[in-house]
């Protein structure tokens, strides 16, 4: 089993140079999670089959972007571009947990959509420059924000003391 994972990793990341330790374990990182994601999202997708028509459609129409941007993400770091690759998922994942937050209800946005942006911001604090991780900040910072004047308005007693609580926590 072990010489089998070290054939797939010499194979996958033929292109990166394994004396760059960082940068090797970077690619893999980013490969692997991106090869790990979409298979799980695949499930979802088979899962969705599973149950109604309308709710699969919708499914599939959230699931297949998603895998695009992995699929694209694991190409280019195969093809030696590590930062790029990165860069792929990190923008991606912040463009799918923004429009996530966005369109869910507020007891679902705050308590778990943003959980997703967190752990995005951490990805792109590590695998990224540091221009994208301020991007990436900027985006759930703008989203956050339009989110909190989108609703404060609207929302009264206890919703809007979720919503409140939602954004400073977030913030």
């Amino acid at each position: 089993m072990t010489n089998l994972l070290a054939s797939l990793d010499n194979y996958l990341f033929r292109r990166i140079d394994k004396h760059d330790f960082l940068a090797y374990k970077k690619a893999q990182f980013t490969g692997y999670m991106s090869l790990i994601f979409i298979v799980l999202i695949l499930a979802l997708i088979a899962a969705a089959f599973a149950g109604e028509r309308e709710r699969f459609i919708e499914v599939l129409k959230l699931a297949l972007p998603i895998i695009l941007v992995s699929f694209t993400s694991f190409l280019t770091v195969i093809a030696g571009r590590i930062n790029a690759g990165a860069n792929i998922m990190a923008f991606g994942s912040a463009f799918f947990a923004s429009y996530g937050f966005i369109i869910k209800p507020l007891s679902m946005s705050g308590g778990t959509m943003a959980y997703f942006m967190f752990l995005d911001l951490i990805y792109a604090s590590f695998f990224c420059s540091r221009r994208v991780a301020l991007i990436v900040i900027a985006v759930f910072l703008s989203v956050r924000t339009y989110y909190f004047i989108r609703f404060g308005s609207v929302l009264t007693g206890e919703m809007h003391e979720v919503l409140r609580s939602s954004y400073i926590d977030g913030m």
